[in-house]
């Protein structure tokens, strides 16, 4: 890593993302930024170039980084980064392996959806609307809000899977799973479903 500019191997990279990887320049502009901090940090502890940089030092870097309040997300940007670039130097045969494998970050906090309150929910649905489209897609609402179905259930359902007798409701979900789900008998009748 030559001292003050990015390294010859680096700019190779890049210049493949550019060319044989057609990435945005948005993309090669993140992957320059990621990949020049971990190399500034690398200069900073004595890794003089790519070689040198091990898995040990991957985990440091990732420590470091993480200790200094940098999120998980990013964390897994800039490792995916340094992957991308540890797999190009092994095609073009200037490094043995890829420290970076097998390196993890902490996990991404996942934050919950937003949801309705029943308030909301009922304000969304109020409106008399005889126009057959508006009574679909209330009925719609009612039924995802109130039989906890997946989007993608809800958007594949057939009306044969209503079964009005015992008020229930056949979905096929995640994995080609097959789940009954109840439906409340006055939603189905008010709005035509069966």
């Amino acid at each position: 890593m030559a001292d003050g500019a990015a390294c010859p191997p680096l700019e190779a990279f890049l210049q493949h993302l550019t060319h044989e990887r057609r990435a945005s320049p948005l993309t090669v502009a993140n992957y320059r930024r990621d990949l020049q901090r971990i190399e500034h940090w690398c200069r900073e502890q004595g890794i003089a170039d790519w070689p040198q940089l091990d898995h040990q030092g991957v985990r440091r870097y990732v420590a470091w980084r993480h200790r200094g309040g940098t999120s998980g997300r990013t964390l897994q940007r800039e490792l995916s980064a340094l992957r991308g670039l540890f797999r190009y130097l092994l095609r073009e045969g200037l490094v043995g392996h890829n420290p970076a494998v097998g390196v993890r970050t902490p996990k991404v906090a996942r934050k919950l959806p937003a949801t309705l309150e029943a308030d909301q929910l009922c304000a969304l649905l109020d409106h008399p609307d005889e126009d057959p489209l508006a009574v679909r897609d209330t009925a719609m609402i009612e039924l995802f809000y109130s039989s906890g179905l997946r989007l993608a259930e809800l958007v594949s359902l057939d009306v044969g899977t209503v079964d009005r007798r015992d008020g229930t409701l056949t979905v096929v979900g995640k994995g080609a799973k097959t789940r009954t789900v109840p439906v409340d008998g006055a939603d189905v009748e008010r709005h035509q479903l069966g």
